[in-house]
């Protein structure tokens, strides 16, 4: 698993080197907005409320909601922009790997 990590880590580097407005994209136009809105939506379903029962629905509520699409949308933005692969490509591989990966994210 580490070969695989560094390999992708080494690939990312690459691309930041040759492309960084492309590969930072994906944090300013999608998921800083996107976490700050979701937030702010959360506050005001719990608004007033606080403790740890309050901090777990959470948790739940955005692992259950926005964790899926999150990954989703980085493993097509990562294949197509970053990697620059084809939309067959990163179709396949999304359709063969997203199950592992959003199972991986629930379970850590």
């Amino acid at each position: 698993m580490s070969d695989i990590v560094n390999e992708a880590w080494r690939k990312y580097l690459l691309q930041l080197q040759l492309n960084p407005l492309r590969t930072k994209l994906y944090g300013f136009a999608y998921a800083g907005p996107f976490g700050h809105f979701l937030h702010k939506l959360m506050d005001k379903i719990f608004k007033g409320k606080k403790g740890n029962k309050t901090v777990a629905k959470k948790v739940i509520l955005e692992q259950l909601t926005s964790s899926p699409w999150n990954n989703l949308f980085f493993m097509m933005y990562y294949g197509l922009v970053v990697e620059g692969r084809p939309w067959g490509l990163v179709k396949n591989k999304v359709r063969k790997d997203y199950p592992s990966i959003q199972l991986t994210a629930w379970k850590f």
